[in-house]
């Protein structure tokens, strides 16, 4: 990712502004603790091949999130400017 882009990422979801941009934040951050839970329940029920496994999986899909919201920002980023060159 730019290095001002990536600035921006980290201020905007560091500083959690991007809550701001929700329909409801703290209905997000009920399904985040949700989440959270559900899954400390199900590592409970595993043995250690099965968490070292899960750890794995949730890790793929951590990174392919994280590559997900850096393109949709930078999407967003990209149209916004395209708008001010309208103006």
């Amino acid at each position: 990712m730019l290095d001002p882009v990536d600035a921006l990422l980290r201020h905007a979801t560091g500083d959690d502004i991007y809550l701001r941009y929700m329909d409801d934040p703290e209905a997000y951050r009920a399904a985040q603790r949700a989440s959270a839970s559900a899954c400390e329940r199900l590592c409970a029920t595993l043995d250690e091949a099965e968490k070292k496994l899960l750890d794995i999986l949730l890790d793929e899909k951590a990174t392919a999130d994280i590559s997900e919201e850096e393109a949709v920002f930078t999407a967003g980023l990209a149209f916004g400017l395209q708008l001010l060159k309208l103006l």
